[in-house]
């Protein structure tokens, strides 16, 4: 089974994971992640519960050429067959 690939956002800089699971503890989404990296505290193969908001999906975490920030595209995590999908959108104001 392929698990969606993903960055942990941390104080330190992201760091890769991947969402192994998506669950619903009273109503609030969480996803279980496990690290693929050691950066810092972090260390690989580490399994965290972590809200959705600090699990960005790779696709969606950017940098501009000629530029330091990071940016990050819209995203939304969903279940979809038991299994967490991310899917990024164009935000319109």
């Amino acid at each position: 089974m392929r698990y969606p690939l993903a960055y942990l956002d941390t104080f330190s800089g992201p760091v890769p994971c991947k969402v192994t699971a998506i669950t619903f503890p009273g109503g609030i989404t969480q996803l279980t992640i496990q690290l693929t990296a050691t950066r810092g505290a972090y260390k690989r193969g580490e399994i965290l519960d972590r809200h959705p908001y600090n699990v960005i999906p790779r696709n969606c975490l950017y940098r501009r050429r000629g530029s330091k920030h990071l940016r990050v595209r819209a995203y939304k995590w969903d279940c979809i067959d038991g299994r967490a999908v991310a899917s990024s959108f164009a935000v319109t104001l």
